[in-house]
């Protein structure tokens, strides 16, 4: 079982950083005004997005601690350094599907500045604050010299198991299977070709073991899990047991997980062989026949093979 996570991280960016060296400029705000207008400031982009048909995000501490980070490296100046996917990692994120950020400084007076915040945020770049695909969010405001500089950060972070691994997610918008087909097609391609290359034969395709496999696969996509068992704990043999295989005497499966990847037969394939179990079975020299299934939403691909020693 190997997981594959690719990371999206950008940054929109939108300074003007001149110094400021005129009279009369207001106090620096405390801490317990920053806090307040924070919580103001995000409140107001939730309403925004409700106001367009959009859910609105759940504020989480680690993203916050995140545009903080990048608010602090804003005010100095080290932008070569400040990249998202370091900063997240720092912080304990290192599983998610979209994360990217929007800053923007500027001169402003307390008694108007989350409206000059918000304001100025979605004229850095609209679409990103009103982005669909994040679920989470956090933001900072910091002051300095006379400027303040606002941070969003919007991800979409998963879930991870017990070893770190991504866990997917919950989808009902799955491929239909006549466009899946192709891929199916060349990743049993690409396991023949593995097993003849170390002088086993081919095993053959059987229409019984792929309907198995395409089952537990869409159902896996569907209800957002990843493993030989599903959650009510039932495992490998009781399908196999529920399912009417009496042409064959022994089975196997192999799963493969993988998020946004390059090459799906490929990709599936590759993570299978790096793993000694999975690898057993696709070189496994009883296994005669073979159910191999991919189910999919566009971002998330599972692979089932169930191997069969016929009678």
């Amino acid at each position: 079982m190997c997981l594959s996570c690719k990371i999206l991280a950008t940054a929109v960016i939108s300074l003007g950083l001149l110094a400021s060296m005129g009279c009369g400029r207001d106090p620096a705000p405390s801490h317990f005004e920053i806090l307040s207008w924070e919580e103001e400031l995000f409140d107001a982009i939730n309403g925004d997005r409700i106001l367009s048909g959009i859910a609105p995000l759940e504020r989480i501490d680690v993203l916050d601690r995140s545009a903080a980070e990048i608010a602090f490296f804003g005010i100095r100046e080290d932008m070569d350094i400040m990249d998202l996917r370091r900063i997240l990692a720092e912080h304990g994120v290192t599983a998610y599907v979209i994360a990217a950020h929007v800053i923007s400084s500027f001169r402003g007076r307390p008694n108007n500045m989350v409206f000059k915040a918000r304001e100025e945020l979605r004229v850095a770049d609209e679409d990103f604050i009103e982005n669909a695909d994040f679920r989470s969010g956090g933001l900072a405001i910091r002051y300095f010299d006379g400027y303040y500089f606002v941070v969003f950060v919007g991800a979409h972070i998963l879930d991870t198991d017990a070893d770190g691994n991504p866990i997917p997610t919950i989808t009902a918008n799955i491929w239909q299977r006549e466009r899946v087909r192709p891929l199916e097609l060349e990743h049993l391609r690409l396991l023949n070709e593995t097993r003849t290359a170390k002088g086993l034969p081919p095993v053959q395709p059987d229409d019984q073991l792929s309907a198995l496999a395409r089952v537990y696969a869409e159902k896996m996509l569907r209800e957002g899990f990843f493993g030989h068992s599903d959650p009510s704990g039932k495992g490998f043999i009781q399908r196999i047991d529920e399912a009417p295989l009496v042409k064959y005497r022994g089975f196997g499966e192999n799963l493969a997980s993988l998020l946004r990847p390059n090459d799906p037969p490929v990709d599936a394939m590759t993570s299978l062989l790096s793993s000694p179990g999975h690898r057993e079975n696709i070189l496994r020299k009883e296994f005669t026949h073979v159910g191999v299934a991919a189910a999919t939403d566009g971002r998330w691909w599972m692979f089932v093979q169930i191997f069969g020693i016929e009678r």
